[in-house]
């Protein structure tokens, strides 16, 4: 862990909200409806402290959204990516959008799309560990573990979980395991190490979207 400001944004109050008006919509996008507004806001409020630090403040540099199917952990990831990104533009308190606005590096994917990318392109995505400071994936631990590429084994999120954690870039993940049982899908110890450090939010393996 290392000392950083996280967000362009210092409001905690103001970036929880505008991250759950971000919920909001994505969850009405969807025309649903949310099941327990109280839990969701609870959820909202821990991962905006993860994103909004102090100055000094040490953070876990990574985080892992863990839950059931249908708990809303890819409606919370994107709606994360949406306020990451509006994050950059906007002054949360004021709901100004700001004259020149900040680098906005953030990328969101899921793990099999990360998959369908390697196996087209033939090689291992960089673009994606090199380049986007905030990193958000979805499903982890749903897609196939490698790619073979001309006779190359590509171990695609487990070099991403790896190689982002060494270079202290920040990755958010979603997936239906625990710590645990996610290194033991990817057979690998150097992913089981590297998920020691993940900060945890648990969505209680029940749906808070309704019909």
């Amino acid at each position: 862990m290392r000392p950083t400001r996280i967000s362009y944004n210092t409001d905690l109050t103001a970036f929880t909200r505008c991250l759950l008006e971000c919920y909001k919509q994505e969850v009405e996008a969807m025309n649903k409806e949310i099941q327990n507004m109280s839990e969701i806001e609870k959820l909202c409020s821990l991962l905006a402290q993860y994103i909004v630090v102090p100055e000094n403040v040490q953070v876990p540099e990574n985080l892992m959204i863990a839950g059931g199917v249908g708990s809303g952990k890819t409606t919370l990831l994107k709606a994360l990516f949406r306020t990451l990104s509006l994050d950059a533009e906007y002054d949360f308190t004021t709901r100004k959008k700001k004259e020149v606005g900040n680098l906005n590096l953030n990328r969101f994917i899921s793990a099999k799309e990360l998959i369908k990318l390697t196996q087209s392109i033939g090689e291992f995505p960089n673009l994606y560990v090199d380049y986007n400071y905030f990193l958000l994936i979805d499903d982890v631990g749903s897609e196939e573990t490698f790619v073979k590429s001309y006779g190359t084994t590509i171990r695609v999120m487990e070099d991403i979980i790896c190689m982002r954690a060494d270079r202290g870039m920040r990755t958010i993940i979603s997936t239906n395991y625990d710590k645990d049982a996610l290194g033991r899908y990817y057979q690998s110890v150097r992913v089981a190490d590297r998920l020691k450090d993940y900060a945890l939010i648990e969505m209680n393996n029940q749906s808070y979207r309704g019909l």
